[in-house]
């Protein structure tokens, strides 16, 4: 260490051990006389006849704070380093935390949820439940609007519902909404027979996601479609009907592209780059509603 380093070093020490100052003093005192110092912003270690009542606590925001302890007064060694902006592992929204916008996922199929996550990106923080939701029939966009309000009422928070469809255009739509009931039955291998005595093997997936919070009177619809043909299975078979459904203007199945592939073409990627361009549009009525809520509620 330098002489003009030590002899800061020394200073700020006999400062603290002699005078005795307050720990309210220390802490207003102890910052300033650093920052003068020429160590810059690389970490640095204060070794001689030093105090050891120091810790850094992060800040959000990116400050190192230091804390006393009164009582515990010696001459050892105190390490600081630069802190840098904490990053919380529950932070995926830009805004810091309090302020995020969180949603709720109603869904037990894990990987939907990580294709949810994915695509939503930072624009909320998802969390997710099993909701135990009635099999609605009907028109896809019907059931989809049903489904959230009956989510919206059963958790009392704000919540996005799925609701895909695979539609045969040579069956008039069908297998539609009900298509994982036909693939439980049928399989991979047998679901693409449904069409063997027709010439038109066309197909579009259809995703709508319904959405409701605090602000709305009903739920909202946001529709992705993808049109395609049906093939028989190849790729992953661990991914509902990505097997048999190929894209128009690729060679490859839903199951075997890259995820990263995938979620640029298709219909639940539509459907949520329009969810994701209506809650950025709509972020501080969400908070409000969600704040004032808070306080009705007494937290």
């Amino acid at each position: 260490m330098s002489p003009g380093r030590q002899g800061h070093c020394t200073f700020i020490a006999d400062l603290i051990i002699s005078a005795k100052v307050c720990s309210v003093v220390v802490l207003s005192l102890l910052p300033a006389v650093l920052q003068r110092t020429p160590i810059g912003a690389s970490a640095f270690r204060l070794t001689e006849r030093v105090i050891r009542p120091f810790h850094r606590s992060r800040s959000r925001q990116g400050a190192g704070r230091l804390s006393l302890y009164p009582d515990h007064l010696s001459r050892t060694a105190l390490e600081l380093t630069p802190v840098e902006p904490a990053v919380m592992a529950d932070d995926m929204c830009v805004t810091e935390k309090g302020k995020e916008m969180v949603l709720c996922f109603c869904t037990g199929n894990a990987n939907k949820l990580r294709e949810v996550s994915f695509i939503l990106g930072k624009t909320v923080t998802l969390t997710s439940a099993d909701v135990d939701l009635p099999e609605l029939q009907g028109d896809p966009a019907d059931i989809s609007v049903g489904k959230c309000r009956l989510a919206f009422n059963q958790l009392k928070q704000p919540v996005i519902v799925e609701d895909t469809s695979l539609c045969f255009n040579a069956l008039g739509g069908l297998p539609g909404p009900y298509v994982k009931w036909f693939l439980k039955k049928l399989g991979h291998k047998d679901l693409p027979k449904l069409l063997a005595g027709f010439d038109d093997k066309s197909a579009y997936a259809l995703c709508m996601f319904s959405y409701m919070d605090d602000t709305l009177e009903k739920p909202l619809l946001f529709e992705g479609r993808t049109n395609g043909v049906i093939v028989d299975a190849r790729g992953d078979p661990n991914f509902g009907w990505d097997p048999i459904f190929q894209p128009h203007g690729f060679d490859q199945t839903y199951a075997e592209m890259t995820k990263e592939l995938k979620n640029t073409i298709s219909h639940r990627y539509r459907a949520l780059e329009k969810l994701k361009t209506y809650l950025v549009q709509h972020k501080e009525e969400f908070l409000t509603a969600h704040a004032a809520k808070k306080v009705k509620s007494g937290e």
